[in-house]
């Protein structure tokens, strides 16, 4: 993407045949000469007065610890008090070595941080200017969009709250990472890497922007890898002072050490995942989010180099804003404040690309920046309740993302054809496919390893007893046993037998069947987009996309690796089902979905689309529906043959539907509302409700006259197995699994950012819905406020299902040639 000049013209109607020629000249003309100079001159006196204004301010950070390490050193000489570590401190050797010459002016503690950190504001205010000098190509308008973003830098409230009021000296390494990224844009990797250095030398927390210069190093030739020498003398230049006074070397790294070691909480008041976790033990999730993080950045990586393409300067800027969100938003142990980089980074994309999205997305994600940091401000204060936050931080990562996943696909700079322009690692991309799937079937599985240790509710309760009774009775003979109850079917009690046979933990059975479940759904919805994708170059690339999406997204693992729970196995099912009937094999379809059905009655809300599909193709026969009940048979016929009754076939299905007393079973559906109305009455409606509208879809069918296409019956799926979820009475939270699923295939085959939203809000919805039986009783968000969120995407769905059947032929699936033909 380029910057599109845009020149502004003030035009005035008004009539100048009367005026003089005099007249006809502005007022000021001088003034118009050295506008620029006198602008900048006025916002530095009145931001620098805006923040003599805050002065005064102690924040808590610096009472309880600042002030204490500032008469530390008062009391050691300065400099000389750095020969050994102040008692408590965890800022770095470079920020205690600034504060060394207020000690010998006899400053006071406060005015030593305040002005630091002010003065940090206008180098910072310098260098994003800088940075958008190098951006714009206009010379006309270069000196204009370089004063406005001083100006906006200077009168953001995140950074005059940050320094001149909280006393933080976060605008001193953002000012050495914005350098950085202006260097890279200059393709002066030395410089960067030294910026870079001297940024880690202030904050641990300019790590975020290193996978920046990770893509930077894959994208373009000219890095090197030798440059990154400059990162650790950088560090050492920064401390030379003290450690020439007598500072030891162990000094440079044990802040770091500190900060990292004394983490004990996923969550410091920073809006986020792990805003929704903090009830989970800390050393579950810390490894599986980092784990996560890795692996995404991996994911893009690989698009990257599958680019073969340089990045331009507002697509390093763009990468460096989302990188640097991304990490701040799932990683563990973060702070509030940082996010201070990826703000400051975002404001400048803003002026940078001007697009109004980012636009939206700086005011929403400066707005969670600032009410977050409230809580610290004033000890116990916040507005917002924090995981509403967090909601609106996600929205911004999903914008950046769909920004980030665009601007790869048309925006990439073509290489010139010379060596030192070419893009590294060219050979890479004929075994780039192999390496990428491998890859993230590795972190992937690392990820579902680090929830293992993890028992929830449901399996202490049920299934370690299920487990014990079959373990007991020797595997699969225990089934002989009249008096074994249990509400699992009996498919999946015969799939946990050999494990209780071998005498493994219950634990380790549940969770292995579990996770093997997930490769197979995440192949099966490849399989799916294969099916309804026209056969082109780049097709596998988009399978390999959606295997490793459907193994990566959250409901996938936390449904298997955490909760122990087997979604998997019948969404896997029902996912081939669908494949065999768009590729109008019914009956090996029926087949499947009896398998599925098997497993887990909520297959059932697949049925509908068997239904639809009967009455609009002549090729379905009514003989294929014997393939259903053939399914369930063979799936319980080895359970039988070793002695089972034919009533633990249907014997579970009875038991969920009978013992069913609640209109919603923490399931945030229509029946959410209900909840205080009479239970047998509201189920009737919601129930002839749900049949009336599936009624109402077949007829619209029928008088549509046409066989429906892979396209339409995968978008139908989605439809009436969600519309089954919303509206159907006793749901449970993990019913939504398999809508979920087709939600996430619709949104790489539609190719459309409102689809990609729907699937995303609805997966969310999913989560947040899930974590009151994960984190008993804790629910951040309300039951009903989640209904509306899932009803608004299915009122999407069921808008884009009516456009697709009125008028076809103007919306069809991918039509894939994005994923970069080598050829173009």
């Amino acid at each position: 993407m380029h910057i599109i000049e845009k020149k502004s013209q003030f035009r005035f109607a008004d009539n100048t045949e009367d005026l003089s020629e005099t007249d006809n000249f502005p007022r000021f003309p001088w003034l118009r000469k050295h506008l620029f100079p006198i602008t900048l001159i006025s916002i530095t006196i009145l931001a620098f007065l805006l923040r003599v204004c805050m002065y005064r301010f102690e924040s808590y950070d610096f009472d309880h610890y600042l002030i204490k390490w500032y008469m530390q050193m008062q009391a050691g000489g300065g400099l000389f008090a750095l020969r050994q570590p102040l008692s408590g401190c965890n800022y770095t050797l470079a920020y205690l070595v600034l504060l060394t010459p207020y000690i010998a002016l006899h400053t006071s503690a406060l005015a030593a941080v305040k002005s630091t950190s002010i003065a940090a504001d206008f180098l910072l205010a310098a260098s994003c200017a800088l940075l958008m000098h190098t951006v714009v190509k206009s010379d006309k308008s270069r000196r204009f969009w370089c004063t406005v973003v001083y100006t906006a830098v200077l009168l953001f409230p995140n950074t005059f709250i940050d320094s001149a009021l909280w006393g933080q000296c976060d605008s001193i390494y953002t000012s050495f990472c914005i350098f950085a990224v202006y260097f890279l844009m200059r393709r002066k990797n030395i410089p960067a890497c030294a910026m870079l250095g001297f940024a880690f030398a202030f904050k641990l927390q300019a790590i975020f922007i290193l996978p920046l210069f990770i893509f930077a190093f894959v994208s373009d030739n000219r890095f090197h890898l030798k440059n990154m020498l400059a990162v650790p003398a950088a560090i050492i230049l920064a401390c030379l002072p003290a450690l020439l006074t007598g500072s030891p070397l162990y000094m440079l790294y044990k802040p770091y050490k500190t900060q990292v070691g004394v983490c004990a909480s996923l969550d410091y008041c920073c809006p986020g995942v792990s805003t929704f976790l903090v009830k989970f033990p800390f050393s579950l999730f810390k490894n599986a989010q980092i784990l996560f993080v890795l692996t995404c950045m991996f994911a893009a990586l690989l698009l990257l180099v599958h680019t073969q393409r340089r990045m331009d300067k507002i697509q390093l800027l763009l990468m460096g804003t989302w990188s640097s969100l991304f990490c701040v938003t799932f990683l563990p142990c973060m702070h509030n404040r940082y996010i201070f980089v990826p703000d400051i980074l975002l404001l400048l994309l803003v002026f940078a690309g001007r697009s109004k999205g980012d636009a939206i997305c700086l005011f929403a994600e400066s707005t969670v920046s600032i009410l977050s940091w409230m809580n610290f401000l004033k000890k116990g204060y916040t507005p917002i309740p924090m995981p509403v936050l967090a909601l609106i931080r996600f929205g911004c990562v999903l914008w950046l993302t769909l920004r980030v996943w665009q601007e790869l696909h048309f925006g990439m700079v073509p290489a010139d054809g010379t060596k030192e322009n070419l893009p590294r690692f060219r050979w890479l991309n004929q075994y780039l496919l192999g390496i990428g799937l491998v890859g993230i079937t590795i972190f992937a599985f690392g990820i579902r390893l680090a929830f293992y240790p993890f028992k929830s509710a449901d399996f202490l309760s049920f299934v370690q007893k299920w487990y014990e009774q079959l373990e007991a009775g020797g595997g699969l003979t225990a089934l002989q046993n009249p008096l074994l109850r249990f509400n699992y079917t009996l498919p999946y009690v015969m799939l946990l037998s050999p494990f209780a046979a071998l005498h493994f933990s219950a634990l380790t059975a549940v969770k292995a069947i579990s996770v093997l479940a997930d490769y197979v759904l995440a192949v099966g919805c490849a399989f799916l987009l294969k099916a309804v994708v026209p056969p082109c170059h780049s097709r596998k690339y988009w399978c390999a996309v959606v295997y490793a999406s459907v193994l990566m997204i959250p409901e996938t693992f936390f449904d298997s690796a955490l909760w122990g729970q087997c979604d998997a196995i019948y969404a896997a099912l029902c996912i081939f089902s669908l494949y065999f009937l768009m590729k109008r094999k019914n009956f090996s379809a029926c087949i499947l979905f009896g398998l599925a059905l098997a497993f887990k009655l909520q297959s059932v809300f697949l049925l509908p689309l068997f239904i639809f599909v009967f009455f609009t193709d002549r090729r379905f026969r009514l003989y294929h529906f014997v393939g259903i009940p053939a399914g369930v048979i063979i799936a319980s016929l080895p359970a039988v043959c070793c002695g089972a009754p034919l009533s633990m076939i249907w014997q579970p299905y009875l038991t969920q539907t009978s013992k069913s007393t609640q209109l919603s079973a923490n399931s945030p559906n229509a029946a959410a509302f209900f909840g205080r109305l009479p239970f047998t009455e509201m189920r009737n409606v919601l129930i002839f409700f749900t049949i009336s509208c599936l009624l109402v879809m077949l007829a619209l069918l029928l008088y549509r006259g046409r066989c429906l296409t892979p396209f339409q019956i995968l978008l139908l799926g989605a439809w009436s197995s969600f519309f089954c979820v919303c509206f159907l009475p006793c749901m449970h939270d993990r019913y939504a699994f398999l809508p979920d699923m087709l939600l996430l295939v619709l949104a790489f085959v539609s190719y459309k950012k409102s689809a990609v939203i729907c699937a995303a809000t609805e997966i969310v919805v999913s989560l947040l819905s899930w974590l009151f039986c994960l984190e008993f009783p804790y629910q951040p968000i309300p039951m009903p406020a989640l209904a509306l969120v899932r009803l608004s995407c299915l009122v999407w769905l069921t808008l884009r299902l009516w456009y697709v059947l009125k008028r076809p032929e103007k919306d069809k699936p991918l039509e894939l040639e994005p994923l970069y033909s080598l050829s173009e």
